[in-house]
């Protein structure tokens, strides 16, 4: 019984470092986004598509408009 107490008790621990250290979106990010929109509208970003290279998903490529990258996961 005090294996079990001890238990809940170091998850509970730990549950509740890990909602701490979440950050809650506030205004102020929204605020960020909206300021780099600005400075680069979607017209004038460069193409880029991510995919993975076959069904096993053990690599993925990235294909830009002036290079191509492949990684594996």
């Amino acid at each position: 019984m005090k294996r079990i107490f001890s238990l809940l008790f170091i998850v509970a621990t730990l549950f509740q470092i890990s909602c701490r250290d979440q950050r809650v979106y506030t205004e102020s990010d929204a605020a960020l986004w909206a300021e780099d929109f600005n400075f680069q509208p979607i017209v004038r970003r460069p193409a880029l598509e991510v995919t993975y290279t076959d069904s096993s998903r053990t690599a993925f490529q990235i294909l830009a408009e002036d290079y191509r990258l492949t990684g594996q996961l």
